[in-house]
């Protein structure tokens, strides 16, 4: 391609400079779009779920619009290195993609769409710097959901030092409280340090706009890694003073800012604040690492290397194409073949369950959405009665949540007394497959993680989970339960390295029955039979229960269900 076809290639706007093109990568793009399409429907149906990934949307329209305004192709021309790397991102695409279908996991799917992209853009805007697509990749990186369980873990995190700081504050104001775990308990009620309020909503709303802002101004590399590195801190600010408001309105007021649109409006009003102090962040930044003016001296080596690093990318480098190392004659039309094949085998095969054909006829790849009133006149005090006749039913209570919360959307909890021991009985649902119980009992101040090799088996089959979890004095107490689907079957991970890596896979929806015993020291072999029987005794009350009420609200019931 000589000077003035470039300068034409580049005159011209728009998607016009991929239509007029008759390159294979093209073909190979759209085929794998459509062949990701139906798993990435699923992925979006799961980060529209996650508080802080609910930003996915924008991203990934803005990502697009760079592309069409911005894009540079050359469709004959490539450096080497590029096109190396940019053939083994479009290998490990197509590796994810058919992962994707055997481990059923849109998470994988998503990994492939960001590879793909990436691939594609190397091989095809060849006008473009690999800084600058690098950048532009971000966008759909950041909407990646974090692996290994790094979502519960950020949020655990997040939430601990979003309570600490807060008790730290209200120390200062002489505001009596009691800081348990997550909890700070105040005269005139607990407030619960969830998930909206830890840190997590804002860090990663606030870490994308200033990634998306930062790319569209083509702001410098260190200047702009600056900017995100401060991120955490204007988050964490904002947060600090949100719990720390709506703790003092409720105990020195009793206005209570914790729900409904108050505190929405807060929760916005100190965004806003955030973001404020980081466009001004932002742009001091910019002052402060501007360029200095070399004059010869004994420093003119130095300024030049710091000119460098601080104007690293420069907008004049930005735009030069990448040097023409190689001439490509078109890729081989075999090969694009393949590719897309493989492309087109996985959109069909994760087709059928989307499309709910044949063996796929009730499967769901959300999780049932069951109504409050529905919940409540289910479930009563007498399910539970004469569990045991050495227990006594003392309580009963049905708590609702936010759809998606890490504790369950529903809860029905019986209160019991087992000789003087309290017990909690509670039946949480629904989770997407097995759900680890230990991460809500840290939120409320317990330690010790799970091992899921601590495994029982109880004399129904079942397969329960157990846990010894300690409070602030190091008092043990007891902890069984189980996870099941709606035919009672038990929903139970692999191994632990399968639960945390890879997930639960098309696991079924799962319904979670729990024996909390608070105080009750290490449990002896007979107590541990005894209680094992008393949670297949429950799940035999309780599993008609769960039955009857899918089959009253009739479109729910689930085989499976998705949402990772």
């Amino acid at each position: 391609m000589n000077t003035q076809n470039v300068k034409i290639a580049s005159s011209e706007h728009g998607w016009t400079r991929f239509a007029k093109s008759k390159s294979q990568l093209d073909r190979l793009l759209l085929v794998g779009l459509l062949g990701l399409a139906p798993m990435l429907y699923m992925q979006s149906l799961n980060l529209s779920s996650r508080k802080h990934l609910q930003f996915f949307p924008l991203a990934w329209v803005i990502f697009a619009v760079l592309i069409y305004l911005r894009g540079r192709p050359t469709p004959i021309t490539a450096s080497k290195s590029r096109e190396i790397v940019g053939i083994g991102c479009v290998g490990a695409a197509v590796a994810c993609a058919v992962v994707s279908i055997w481990l059923f996991s849109p998470w994988f799917a998503h990994v492939a769409l960001v590879a793909l992209c990436f691939g594609w853009m190397l091989l095809r805007l060849g006008e473009n710097r690999w800084t600058t697509l690098g950048a532009w990749i971000s966008l759909l990186a950041i909407t990646l959901p974090l692996p290994l369980n790094g979502d519960s873990r950020l949020v655990q995190y997040l939430q601990n030092r979003a309570t600490v700081s807060a008790s730290a504050l209200l120390d200062l104001m002489a505001v009596p409280h009691l800081v348990r775990g997550n909890i700070l308990e105040i005269r005139t009620g607990d407030l619960f340090v969830d998930e909206a309020c830890s840190g997590v909503d804002s860090l990663y709303s606030l870490l994308a706009v200033a990634l998306m802002l930062a790319i569209w101004q083509e702001r410098r590399f260190v200047e702009s890694i600056l900017t995100l590195l401060l991120v955490p801190f204007w988050a964490w600010l904002g947060n600090l003073l949100r719990i720390f408001l709506i703790a003092v309105m409720l105990d020195k007021f009793g206005i209570d800012w914790s729900h409904g649109w108050e505190h929405t409006v807060l929760g916005l009003a100190l965004f806003t604040a955030s973001f404020a102090c980081l466009l001004t962040t932002q742009n001091s930044l910019s002052e402060l690492l501007r360029r200095t003016q070399t004059s010869g001296g004994e420093d003119h080596k130095v300024a030049k290397i710091y000119n460098y690093l601080v104007n690293w990318p420069s907008k004049s480098e930005q735009g030069k194409a990448a040097t023409s190392t190689r001439i490509l004659q078109g890729y081989s039309l075999r090969v694009v073949f393949a590719l897309g094949a493989m492309f087109a085998m996985v959109g069909v095969t994760s087709a059928f369950p989307l499309a709910k054909i044949g063996p796929w006829a009730n499967f769901e790849y959300v999780l049932p959405s069951i109504p409050q009133d529905l919940v409540v006149s289910t479930f009563k005090r007498s399910d539970l009665e004469n569990l045991d006749p050495q227990c006594s039913l003392v309580g009963f209570n049905v708590t609702h949540r936010d759809t998606g919360s890490v504790f369950g959307e529903h809860s029905a909890t019986w209160e019991l007394v087992d000789q003087g021991q309290p017990i909690q009985m509670s039946l949480d649902f629904p989770f997407p497959g097995f759900h680890d119980l230990t991460f809500c009992y840290f939120s409320t101040g317990y330690k010790r993680e799970l091992s899921l090799s601590q495994r029982l088996a109880s004399e129904a089959g079942l397969e329960v989970a157990s846990a010894v979890l300690l409070d602030e004095l190091n008092i043990e107490s007891a902890l069984l339960f189980i996870n099941i689907d709606i035919h009672g079957n038990s929903v139970f991970p692999k191994s632990e390295i399968d639960h945390k890596i890879f997930g639960d896979g098309p696991a079924s929806t799962a319904f979670q029955i729990q024996l909390f015993l608070p105080k009750s020291g290490r449990l002896s072999k007979t107590q541990v039979d005894r209680y094992l029987a008393m949670l297949d005794s429950a799940n035999a009350r309780l599993l008609p229960l769960i039955q009857r009420m899918l089959e009253e609200h009739s479109g729910i019931v689930s085989e499976n269900a998705i949402s990772k």
